[in-house]
């Protein structure tokens, strides 16, 4: 006669749309984080005890997460135990149990931690548009060789302002003229040339636009005047993307 599968249940902090977080694409996260190290952990503990050995048919267990019921929306993982423990109150069934509940802990505060990351990550988004009305093969000089000119840029602005997150700069053939713009470098010439720098920042970060127009219009200030042909990118050339 076989014997009834044993249980046990553990509440859970996570929510149940996180229930996929702690499976993983085709189980990757429950049997490569949780059932294949809880059972090598208590193979292990049990074979250098010297009471048995151990191999993984004998060490087998199911993981599954009850469905949330009317009376109780709460989170629950629970397990049986592999088929070599047989009673509810032996030491071994204990042992087994802190084992794989230390797993299932490790993977939902990883979890946890992720999600309360992604809380303080950034909800905040700045963009500041700059028409630069010069001939096209003059943006090169805003570049730089190999894009030094806009790194310089980009660096100004994170050490500048503090950031943590990244900063695009977006150079652009075509603008609209009806979006607000926050400078315009102009050589009086018909061609134009729009830049887009664009930054994420955290809610705590105090960011104070009149600071980012005036590091901006500082670096665009320095070619006013700058008619050197060296800096002059060939036709052919690539300009428009992101740097």
């Amino acid at each position: 006669m076989a014997s009834k599968k044993i249980w046990t249940k553990m509440k859970l902090n996570i929510t149940r749309d996180q229930i996929g977080l702690i499976v993983g694409k085709k189980g990757t996260v429950l049997f490569g984080d949780i059932q294949s190290p809880a059972r090598e952990e208590y193979m292990k503990k049990v074979n250098e005890e010297g009471k048995i050995k151990l191999t993984y048919p004998n060490t087998n267990f199911k993981v599954e997460f009850p469905s949330e019921t009317s009376k109780d929306s709460n989170v629950y993982v629970r397990w049986t135990c592999p088929r070599i423990i047989q009673k509810s109150d032996t030491m071994d069934r204990k042992v087994f149990d802190m084992i794989v509940k230390k797993h299932v802990l490790k993977v939902q505060s990883r979890i946890l931690e992720i999600d309360e990351s992604k809380s303080k990550m950034v909800k905040y988004e700045k963009t500041f548009r700059i028409r630069a009305c010069t001939e096209r093969r003059r943006v090169g000089m805003f570049i730089g060789n190999g894009g030094e000119n806009v790194d310089k840029l980009k660096t100004s602005i994170k050490d500048i302002l503090s950031l943590t997150s990244r900063v695009w700069i977006d150079i652009l053939e075509d603008g609209d003229d009806e979006i607000e713009y926050m400078y315009d470098f102009d050589d009086d010439t018909d061609d134009s040339a729009w830049f887009t720098v664009k930054f994420n920042y955290i809610e705590d970060e105090s960011i104070n636009n009149a600071e980012v127009e005036s590091i901006i219009e500082k670096f665009l200030d320095e070619f006013e005047d700058d008619e050197d042909d060296e800096e002059l990118l060939e036709d052919d050339e690539e300009i428009l993307g992101e740097w």
